[in-house]
């Protein structure tokens, strides 16, 4: 995925990482602003209790960039179905196979597309969007 903020710098400043259960934050400081960004392996994005918990957390923390793996998610889900108000979705589905999946979530904010030549699920398990 190509990410572009209304430009940014070519390199941040500064970088602080936290990790909080099973996500890991990282605040970019620059210049220009920061950039909230965060990962949650989530078990499964189809389990309602598990997207309203991530979708609530997403929107009270104002992440710029959410990413979840694990999804579990296959084309019986819909993307209106997952969904957070505001955001931009880009998922990668692991059909076929139990597991995997990976999405992300970017504020409508910034002007983005997925890289669809670097966007794989390798045969080791690596998921790439």
């Amino acid at each position: 995925m190509d990410v572009e903020s209304n430009p940014g710098p070519a390199q941040s400043d500064n970088i602080n990482y936290r990790s909080t259960n099973n996500t890991n934050t990282a605040k970019i400081s620059s210049n220009q602003g920061n950039i909230k960004i965060a990962h949650l392996n989530i078990r499964s994005l189809k389990n309602k209790k598990h997207y309203l918990l991530a979708q609530d957390l997403v929107l009270k923390q104002k992440f710029d960039i959410f990413t979840i793996s694990e999804t579990w998610l296959d084309t019986s889900v819909t993307d209106t179905e997952i969904e957070f108000p505001g955001y931009a979705l880009f998922r990668l589905d692991r059909n076929g196979k139990r597991g995997g999946g990976v999405s992300a979530y970017v504020n409508q904010s910034f002007k983005c597309e997925p890289m669809k030549e670097l966007t794989y699920i390798a045969e080791s398990g690596l998921h790439q969007l």
